[in-house]
């Protein structure tokens, strides 16, 4: 199998049931993949078509991975202790509106196929709320610089968070979010887009360009 290709997740189904009774609030509306590590290359030949793979996610309050079990897996014993590790480290949206910290099992339906892997420099503007994003996104319209926008946000908040990315692997980010990413010029930016409980809008830097 050629080395290039990556294994990455198309889509991701809340089932309808839960593990267990007590867990049976959890709506998928609710709940949002928010970024995710890419799974491992497929090495069974029966499985570079693509597979399916059934999973229990137990998810603590604050959206992180504290375990995964496999119901169906891909036949494979090392692939799928290394897709299990790497599932461990996505992100989800947090619970909202729980007063204590709990976790709850979450079962998932994850089709899986291979796809050649797109890397792109990125910026971000992250905004709290749509009508936050929307301003920005109008202003950038209207001609204003990404950069100098994302930098201002930067001092605003006293921050350290990056808003320039050299080298993202498009995979790391949900379904919808990499088919906007997938078709973005350099330099064009994409439409604020929700990312868990946040908004975000991309921009795709040139090759040379510099935080």
């Amino acid at each position: 199998m050629n080395g290039t290709r990556s294994v990455i997740l198309l889509t991701l189904l809340l089932f309808l049931g839960c593990a267990s009774p007590q867990y049976m609030d959890v709506l998928p509306a609710q709940l949002d993949l928010v970024t995710m590590t890419p799974l491992p290359p497929l090495t069974s030949i029966s499985n570079l078509g693509g597979l399916k793979l059934n999973a229990l996610f137990r998810l603590l309050n604050d959206g992180t991975v504290a375990e995964i079990k496999l119901l169906r897996s891909s036949s494979d014993p090392k692939w799928d202790a290394q897709a299990i590790d790497s599932m461990k480290l996505w992100r989800f949206t947090p619970f909202s509106g729980q007063p204590t910290p709990t976790d709850r099992w979450i079962r998932f339906a994850i089709v899986v196929q291979i796809q050649e892997p797109i890397v792109m420099t990125l910026g971000e503007l992250v905004s709290l709320n749509l009508r936050e994003a929307d301003s920005l996104y109008l202003l950038l319209q209207q001609g204003a610089q990404f950069d100098s926008l994302a930098r201002s946000r930067q001092r605003e908040a006293s921050s350290g968070t990056d808003w320039f990315f050299p080298s993202v692997n498009i995979a790391r980010y949900p379904h919808d979010v990499r088919q906007q990413l997938a078709g973005l010029p350099v330099n064009g930016f994409t439409h604020p887009l929700r990312v868990g409980a946040k908004y975000v809008i991309y921009k795709r830097l040139g090759c040379d360009s510099q935080p």
